[in-house]
């Protein structure tokens, strides 16, 4: 028994000697039974096992909205929908492990006394999304709920448990490829963070858009992006014109899409859509694989990591933060308009900023370039790397011993003041280090952070990394 046996039915192949117990963390882990070797592949999971929009029993209705709703919410969903089918759901037993699972404390679930304690931090700088933005996007995801109820099954969500779905995928969901868009993978979300991580998430991501294979002809080329367009608003319109004589056909209808969406036999975890071009001999397009960039020694536990994400990102997105986190920064974005007040360098700051928006703009209209030309290899870094010339702040590294490395846009601004590099931080560092909820230093905040548990815990380590960062600065550099 090594814990992963409610997968088998989803063909999720342990291929290490691993198991699931309670993690120091909290909840559960994965941990090697015996030393475990760098390239090491320990678990492969079919793609066409993966829980997304295209494998969804209401796949049919849920394509429907694809044009209208974020990849993120379809994803909530088909969550949603396969739970309200219970043992008929092929993903029944990993919906359970993920319901009775810990669920995420994110920063936007603390009350507004809690979230205080981060005042004048990236989080507060970055102005994380609120409850609000929920409700929003709750009611506009309302239109699908209310289809999907053509199955008695389903019920439409209160408000509270989508929230609670919606965390659950915000903290669990991967970026498979470009087909699946993003899904969870049964299996792969069991491992917890760490940003030295020991196993990437790997999966071929740049495959057909229509049929999800490698090799195939059924992609159109960006030339016929206006011609498709076309063929899709005429159909928008035939749909128009036949709404009137469809009212007869209604009933009958209803009855098909009900028939279709609930024949889980039909939909037993099997990817039917596929094109007779398709090259069936590679099977490397098929796969999602958890495999070890570094050794593992008999009894620790493995971790993933979920992207190079600083404390702030983590904390909203997954409930948790990491002291002297390698992937931190302190973001010195509202010190900067308060310091060139007193430089009088307001100008060259808003001309700075006006650089960094045509910057921005000219970027955008490459990206889709970029895209085509990127590497098809997905490994869930769901943040990606900052614009360091648009960020003004401080990159932390993994070593204490070492200089935190000041970002590509606070050397800019630097020249554009007319002043050395080194004061300029100074100033900025005078600043922040005033408005911190936390007034002990660093080392004496994560030491008192030990004694402390929960949003306190959480509060006081982000606090003390942050701190960290900038005194290292100041000790080295200055």
């Amino acid at each position: 028994m090594n814990g992963f046996d409610e997968l088998k039915s989803l063909d999720v192949e342990i291929l290490g000697d691993i198991q699931l117990r309670e993690s120091k963390l909290g909840g559960t882990g994965v941990f090697a039974n015996k030393h475990l070797n760098e390239g090491d592949v320990i678990m492969r999971i079919p793609k066409e096992s993966v829980l997304s929009p295209k494998t969804c029993a209401a796949a049919n209705i849920i394509s429907e909205f694809q044009s209208k709703l974020e990849p993120q919410d379809l994803l909530v969903a088909c969550y949603l929908f396969e739970k309200s089918q219970g043992s008929e759901s092929p993903w029944h037993q990993f919906i359970d492990i993920a319901e009775n699972a810990t669920q995420p404390d994110v920063f936007l679930l603390w009350t507004p006394e809690e979230q205080k304690m981060l005042k004048n931090t990236n989080l507060d700088v970055w102005q994380v999304p609120q409850l609000e933005k929920f409700q929003e996007t709750y009611n506009e995801t309302l239109p699908l709920f209310e289809k999907l109820t053509i199955v008695p099954s389903f019920n439409i969500p209160t408000f509270d448990e989508y929230l609670r779905t919606s965390l659950i995928i915000s903290s669990r969901a991967f970026d498979v490829d470009n087909y699946h868009k993003i899904a969870l993978v049964p299996g792969a979300c069991f491992f917890n963070h760490s940003d030295r991580e020991h196993v990437h998430f790997e999966a071929t991501g740049d495959v057909c858009e229509i049929c999800g294979e490698i090799e195939c002809d059924c992609i159109y080329s960006d030339s016929e992006d206006e011609e498709i367009e076309e063929i899709i608003s005429d159909m928008e319109f035939e749909e128009d014109e036949d709404e009137e004589e469809e009212g007869d056909d209604e009933q009958l209808n209803e009855e098909n899409d009900v028939a279709s969406v609930v024949d889980m036999d039909d939909a037993d975890v099997d990817n039917d859509s596929s094109c007779d071009e398709c090259d069936d001999d590679d099977d490397g397009d098929r796969y999602c694989e958890l495999r070890l960039i570094s050794p593992v020694s008999k009894g620790s536990e493995i971790f993933n990591t979920y992207g190079q994400d600083p404390n702030g990102v983590l904390l909203n997105r997954y409930g948790f933060a990491i002291w002297n986190n390698k992937h931190d920064v302190v973001d010195f974005d509202k010190e900067t308009f308060t310091l060139a007040q007193q430089f009088d360098k307001v100008k060259e700051l808003e001309e700075w900023l006006q650089a960094q928006e045509d910057i921005a703009d000219t970027m955008d209209q490459d990206s889709v370039k970029e895209l085509d030309d990127s590497d098809s290899e997905f490994e869930n870094d769901q943040s990606g790397d900052s614009d360091e010339i648009a960020f003004l702040g401080l990159i932390n590294d993994n070593n204490d011993t070492e200089i935190p490395r000041a970002s590509a846009g606070l050397i800019e601004l630097a020249d554009r003041f007319q002043v050395d590099l080194n004061v300029l931080i100074q100033a900025l560092a005078d600043l922040r280090l005033k408005k911190y909820y936390f007034t002990e230093d660093s080392k004496e905040l994560y030491a008192k952070s030990k004694k402390e548990v929960g949003r306190k815990q959480a509060a006081m380590v982000v606090v003390a990394s942050e701190k960290n960062i900038i005194e290292r600065y100041i000790k080295l550099a200055i």
